[in-house]
């Protein structure tokens, strides 16, 4: 829940808004308010019409929030057993102790995040339009859903940075394909033990993908795209960090009503 402010004066496009809660994407407290806080974010841009066919469009954009850290209940002395052996009796080295645990309060902690974008349009001859765009943005805290930022439970401050870059070239008023690239990195500071010191891992996820569409003004679209997945999360049959692969081809059906 939010309530935004938009609009334009000549060549200069702005917008405000002030939301209310978590986005329905995220993973911890979708379409809820936890802290009854509100996430302030803003663009401000310009749109040019540069020659008759080209057309150029640029803008910064902001966010700056508070998100939250649920605290933990106490917890009490706890005997456990854990049967390593297979044999469904229970040895003196099967058994172990966990101590309990004071509670811990909930936290709030700040989010922000800093992004550049830009597009480009031009009416090519013959074919269509077409357009060129991309954006870089900067973060801090701010992942809500692919890998939820949580600095209090990390005892530190996760920096995030992800980026974009694509085209669409119209080939006829009824058909259009599509190409783009994106990166992101979670945590730009990630690290993993390796012997008696940390080393520093990617953790970043690319997508390249690939698309081809035909349509109808007015009625509708049907899209066939194909994506090539990739993470640096896995692990080799040795047991070193290696960079996973993952296709995906979607059909896509659109209607305009």
């Amino acid at each position: 829940l939010g309530v935004r402010v938009h609009g334009g004066w000549r060549f200069l496009r702005y917008a405000a808004a002030a939301m209310n809660g978590q986005p329905l994407g995220e993973r911890a407290f979708a379409a809820r308010d936890p802290n009854q806080s509100k996430d302030f974010l803003g663009r401000l841009g310009v749109a040019v019409a540069v020659a008759a066919p080209l057309h150029l469009q640029a803008g910064v954009s902001g966010l700056y929030g508070t998100g939250f850290h649920p605290g933990t209940p106490a917890t009490k002395d706890v005997l456990t057993w854990r049967d390593d052996n297979g044999d469904g009796q229970v040895q003196l080295s099967e058994l172990q102790a966990l101590r309990g645990t004071a509670a811990t309060a909930s936290q709030n902690f700040a989010r922000s995040a800093v992004g550049v974008d830009a597009q480009v349009a031009l009416q090519v001859p013959r074919l269509g339009e077409l357009a060129i765009y991309g954006e870089v943005i900067w973060a801090q805290n701010l992942d809500r859903a692919l890998v939820p930022a949580d600095p209090v439970a990390a005892g530190r401050e996760l920096r995030e940075l992800g980026y974009y870059l694509g085209l669409t070239q119209e080939l006829t008023p009824y058909a259009s394909f599509g190409l783009r690239y994106d990166h992101y990195q979670p945590d730009a500071d990630a690290s993993q033990q390796l012997g008696v010191g940390r080393v520093p891992v990617d953790s970043s996820f690319s997508t390249l993908a690939v698309a081809a569409a035909v349509q109808q003004r007015g009625l509708g679209r049907l899209t066939l795209e194909y994506d090539h997945n990739r993470n640096a999360l896995g692990r080799g049959a040795g047991g070193a960090p290696t960079t996973l692969g993952r296709e995906a081809v979607m059909l896509r059906g659109q209607v305009v009503f």
